[in-house]
């Protein structure tokens, strides 16, 4: 298997939850916003006017273009307790659609801390400049935001209800846990996909996911945080009880299947 993502994406961390729960060995390519976007539409034959988003998964003749698909195949083909108890799909597809409108939300809010913080800028730069180059370089955020900002789709409607919206979400999922360790009878992808939602609230320790001092602040709501302290609580021990470390390995360009 061949995952390609961004390491501090919830979406690339909910496909790879999926695939470490069950062990799954898979090399992982850093995706680079707009510098990669060329190359994971030919890798994903996608030439349409669809977006190409990650995370992607390559398995054989198998490529998987979204982390709920991802994580469904990663389960099926597991060994390990089951994520998607045939009994509970349809309650976990309910999850999983509203940690995406919280999610869609929480990166609206991201992007506008992000116009503003200038280290944060510097920070989301390729790896691969030189130090000494990177405050030069800054400049090239402005149209590097602009195309994802259109890419997916942030508006100032977004915006405007995007706090509201993440602040529901979390709301929500406090009434369905009710004090319960599992949204379900047991952990499920219904508890993954809410809890990587937090990473747009105060992101989870860097052992489970690392991010630069300026993606935390980023990434952070202190007052949902404030608000919803119990649920990260709940997030925490989902992590230290269930976050199983992963076998992955870095993957070069090269090694990534394109059929």
């Amino acid at each position: 298997m061949r995952l390609v993502g961004a390491p501090y994406s919830p979406w690339t961390e909910k496909a790879r939850w999926a695939l470490d729960h069950h062990a799954h060995a898979y090399a992982f390519r850093v995706y680079t916003p707009v510098l990669d976007e060329p190359w994971l539409r030919f890798a994903t034959r996608n030439f349409s006017r669809k977006p190409a988003t990650i995370p992607v998964l390559f398995d054989g003749r198998a490529t998987l273009t979204d982390s709920f698909a991802i994580a469904r195949h990663a389960d099926a083909k597991g060994a390990r307790s089951k994520l998607f108890p045939a009994s509970q799909i349809a309650a976990i597809e309910a999850w999983n659609e509203r940690s995406e409108r919280a999610l869609r939300a929480g990166r609206a809010l991201s992007f506008a801390r992000l116009d503003d913080d200038a280290e944060a800028q510097i920070d989301f730069l390729p790896s691969f400049i030189p130090k000494p180059l990177l405050p030069y370089l800054r400049g090239a955020m402005g149209p590097t935001i602009a195309f994802l900002r259109k890419k997916h789709g942030i508006d100032e409607a977004l915006l405007a209800r995007a706090h509201e919206e993440l602040d529901a979400a979390l709301d929500g999922l406090r009434e369905a846990l009710a004090g319960r360790p599992h949204l379900l009878d047991e952990l499920s992808y219904a508890d993954l996909a809410m809890a990587v939602v937090f990473q747009f609230v105060k992101p989870v320790d860097d052992r489970h996911v690392p991010l630069t001092r300026s993606h935390r602040r980023c990434f952070s709501e202190p007052e949902l945080a404030r608000k919803h302290g119990d649920l990260l609580e709940w997030r925490d021990r989902l992590y230290a009880a269930h976050r199983r470390p992963g076998v992955s390995s870095s993957a070069p360009p090269c090694s990534v299947e394109t059929r």
